[in-house]
């Protein structure tokens, strides 16, 4: 770094936390580099600062002293800041007055990074930080799937983090609901942030949940958001764009496609957009979906709806182009980009979970490992097995707790063991039902599963192998015709469009491409053989012919 570029740096770091910043400038006849005052705190003394990419010595000491008592005579206890980019010698450092700071540009840094509230609440004060000691004691490590091998997760992003070789950008990790994405990113975040605790030269890790936004955001309020909601509404903005620009932090963004839902075409390509420019510099991070939500066809179809607008308004040629520009740079970020696909555990894997969060209690987890036998059918591709998913594991050792909650001993076991492969599907497709109940509050529980119900009968027809926008327009009048009958006609469109978005993104469903087309059916076949299976037992019971 030259010394011009130096004393720039510095400059902009003090600007960018709030200072107004002059210099060079004489004070009483002496040359001082840099002179910073707090805007806006008319009792804070000004700060002098000397900057230098040579290594101090007791010469330039001598020096800098001179200058450092021509400010204290004109502003009696003012700062006072050596700033070396090669740092001091040891005599320096022992014979520096106490009101002179020795600092080299790192350090500068690293004081106006005033994380200690976030990395107390994400470590150890807090529900977070004991939400997160909960999870590590249970915590079960998944594998990413590599085609011809599997590699823990956790060391791969660790890995992925540290690389510098990998540059900027993001890392979009991929895996069917119930996998433990969320998990992931949190175990992540608290082992990033012990690192970075050990030693602040590691970035420091951002958690955000995109769940949380179900309108188009920006750059500056995505990171409000976060700042505000972590109790560091005191670091200045445009200083944490400067931080995650220059490495300093790793963003890792949980949820895309349950944002990406609510969202029009045009909203996802501005929330792209931004994400796109989060990743531009410096940054790195890391994006969670469930498997199609970020696919290459949806981010070019945005992109192909955009430049349709743009050619039809006949918008100039120079705003034309810098649409062009974006699209290179959504195509560097995310259609070339890195991808890791999440697997279900494997059966070593689930016994060691279950053990864990049954605290080692064996008849209990026999009883558990048996009632996810019974759900550990093969999924459509043969692979995925519903029984592998940390999700479902932790639905039937809730179930294990509750029953041995009344018995003990021998007759708890006994109590699960009568419980049927037809009653553990409840259970499972019950929980279901909460968790998008949980998302979605405005969607009753009795309409989603009625809606599943019917989808269900008709995709186990061999004639239809998913359901596509089409099928859900479909079936959406046909079960919400009352609802859209009542709504005047301006807004009928509108809330079908809103119950397609939410429909879409049941727990039970995936979106998959088969034979060139996109759609969704259910993630597994026990799944929606189960709905088949309740649907036609209610109709019975109710004296009802099924109505597909």
């Amino acid at each position: 770094m030259l010394p011009e570029e130096a004393e720039s740096a510095v400059a902009e770091l003090f600007r960018l936390n709030g200072y107004d910043v002059t210099g060079p400038l004489m004070v009483k006849s002496a040359s001082v580099d840099l002179k910073a005052e707090r805007i806006g705190d008319p009792f804070a003394g000004p700060v002098f600062i000397e900057v230098t990419t040579e290594k101090v010595d007791a010469t330039k000491l001598g020096k800098d002293l001179t200058k450092y008592y021509a400010c204290n005579e004109q502003h009696p206890g003012c700062a006072f800041v050596i700033v070396s980019t090669n740092g001091f010698t040891q005599s320096v450092r022992e014979r520096a007055p106490a009101r002179v700071e020795l600092l080299t540009y790192e350090t500068l840094a690293s004081r106006f990074e005033k994380f200690h509230p976030y990395q107390r609440a994400v470590l150890s004060e807090g529900d977070l930080a004991q939400e997160l000691l909960r999870l590590a004691d249970v915590y079960e490590p998944p594998q990413f799937d590599f085609g011809t091998r599997l590699e823990p997760a956790l060391a791969t992003l660790h890995s992925w983090v540290e690389d510098e070789t990998t540059g900027p950008g993001w890392l979009i990790v991929v895996g069917e609901y119930g996998t433990g994405k969320t998990a992931l990113t949190q175990m992540l975040l608290r082992e990033l942030m012990q690192k970075n605790k050990s030693d602040p030269r590691c970035p420091i890790p951002v958690r955000i949940e995109l769940r949380d936004f179900t309108k188009q955001f920006d750059v500056a309020s995505l990171l409000h958001k976060f700042l505000d909601d972590n109790n560091l509404s005191h670091v200045p903005l445009h200083f944490f764009e400067s931080l995650i620009s220059r490495g300093r932090v790793v963003l890792l963004l949980d949820g895309y496609d349950e944002m990406a839902q609510y969202m029009h075409l045009l909203e996802r390509r501005v929330c792209l957009e931004t994400l796109a420019q989060l990743g531009r510099h410096g940054a790195k991070g890391i994006l969670t979906s469930r498997p199609n939500y970020f696919s290459e066809a949806e981010e070019l179809r945005v992109l192909e709806t955009l430049y349709s607008s743009l050619e039809e308004t006949g918008i100039a040629a120079v705003e034309y182009a810098k649409e062009a520009a974006l699209d290179q740079l959504f195509e560097r970020q995310f259609v070339d980009r890195s991808e890791r696909r999440l697997q279900d555990l494997d059966r070593a894997q689930t016994e060691a979970l279950v053990a864990r969060k049954l605290s080692g209690d064996p008849d209990k987890s026999a009883v558990v490992l048996g009632l996810l036998n019974k759900v550990s059918r093969p999924s459509d591709e043969g692979a995925r097995l519903l029984g592998g998913k940390p999700v479902i594991i932790s639905y039937l050792v809730d179930l294990a707790d509750q029953l041995s909650e009344q018995p003990t001993g021998p007759a708890a076991a006994s109590g699960m063991d009568s419980v049927t492969e037809y009653q553990c599907y409840r259970l499972i497709v019950d929980q279901l039902m909460l968790r998008d109940r949980r998302r979605s509050p405005g969607m009753p529980v009795e309409s989603r599963r009625r809606f599943l119900h019917r989808m269900a009968l008709r995709l186990s027809n061999s004639d239809i192998s998913l359901f596509n926008e089409s099928d859900f327009m479909d079936l959406i009048n046909l079960e919400f015709r009352a609802r859209l009958e009542r709504l005047p006609q301006s807004e009928r469109e509108g809330d079908r469009q809103t119950l397609y978005a939410d429909l879409r993104s049941s727990a039970t469903l995936t979106r998959v491409t088969t034979g060139g087309k996109e759609g969704w059916r259910f993630s597994h076949n026990s799944l929606r053989e189960f709905l088949v299976v309740e649907y036609l037992l209610s109709s019975l019971q109710a004296g009802k012919a099924p109505n597909p």
